[in-house]
């Protein structure tokens, strides 16, 4: 029989009393509403709301390991509390700017012409907003409220700090925030998936499991398949994370594969998990729904499918090798890949 299974994240990097932690807190949420909020008041009691956070803002100076650990654990929770980017992309902007934070439930957002409206979960306490102005991209970090005041009338009250960001850090805040999107979709993957075996090995069909036919084989590997290499790439994107730091040039085409693979393994694994599961899978008591909606959301958040496989072909083009991939090193061109004119 096939099994999924749900693997730690830097299996020799996080303390096992941590990860089995992190599972009892988030193996108990069954998603939404009032369990939300008690949720997050647990994370934010046992320190794991900020886990990569500086000091300043009550955070534990951990890993991308332990962050990763905790953020697809809640993926495959059904939890969409936006703990990653509190932590990962809005905490760290504000770490950069070695400014005292109030320690909160944050999201980024970039207001650009072209930016969508802020996904502000009812919890979310306050906002990272990052914009260009005429001198280079800035930051503020304001309240709810201000966001929803600045999408009602337009622009930004008078009252607002404003502080200049390096346009590295604008980058790769991009970058982080992809990153964090690849882990959440692997999370709900691989919680799809398990739903999808277990019914597939319990639930007969003409006397005899519905995995023993042959077409529900073929769909079952293919969502293992695809949920495997979705956890490879983006394991290994979080391990260049942490082994790279912030170097650019060496995290981008690691998100970039990772990005590529968990956008189209998505795809798979909602639809093949619905053919096996059927209608039973929409209904609001089934949980499947809750990860293929989300995983499906999470794909075109912090950039898509196609503009990562974008930034894949040129990676290709300018001739870097995908045989034997080596996320360890940045991507240059090989002059030996070249087709010779």
């Amino acid at each position: 029989m096939i099994r999924s299974t749900s693997a730690s994240w830097g299996a020799e990097a996080v303390e096992p009393d941590l990860r089995d932690l992190i599972t009892a807190v988030t193996a108990a949420h069954s998603g939404g509403g009032d369990q939300d909020a008690v949720l997050w008041a647990t994370l934010r009691e046992l320190g794991l709301s900020d886990l990569t956070g500086s000091q300043a803002r009550g955070g534990s100076g951990a890993s991308w390991w332990e962050a990763a650990e905790l953020i697809a654990a809640l993926a495959r929770s059904a939890s969409e509390l936006p703990v990653g980017d509190s932590d990962l992309v809005a905490g760290w902007i504000l770490d950069t700017l070695s400014t005292d934070v109030v320690p909160a439930l944050r999201v980024c957002w970039w207001d650009d012409d072209s930016a969508r409206r802020p996904d502000l979960h009812p919890l979310v306490e306050r906002v990272t907003v990052l914009r260009e102005d005429t001198s280079g991209p800035v930051v503020a970090d304001v309240a709810v409220d201000e966001v929803r005041a600045r999408l009602g009338s337009g622009g930004w009250d008078s009252s607002v700090e404003w502080q200049p960001l390096s346009a590295e850090v604008a980058e790769l805040a991009v970058v982080r925030a992809a990153l964090v999107r690849a882990v959440q979709v692997v999370g709900a993957m691989e919680a799809a998936t398990e739903i999808v075996v277990e019914h597939a090995a319990t639930r007969e069909q003409f006397g005899r499991p519905l995995l023993r036919f042959q077409a529900v084989q073929a769909l079952v590997a293919d969502l293992a398949a695809e949920t495997a290499l979705a956890r490879a790439a983006t394991a290994a994107a979080v391990a260049v994370a942490v082994r790279a730091g912030d170097d650019l040039e060496v995290l981008q085409p690691a998100v970039a594969v990772a990005r590529s693979c968990t956008g189209h393994g998505a795809a798979v694994v909602a639809r093949s998990a619905h053919q096996v599961v059927g209608a039973i899978g929409t209904t609001q008591e089934h949980a499947l729904h809750r990860h293929t909606g989300a995983m499906l959301r999470w794909r075109s958040q912090a950039g898509d499918t196609h503009s990562a496989d974008q930034q894949v072909l040129a990676l290709a083009l300018a001739g870097a090798s995908f045989s034997d991939l080596d996320l360890d090193q940045p991507l240059k061109p090989d002059p030996s890949n070249r087709r010779k004119s």
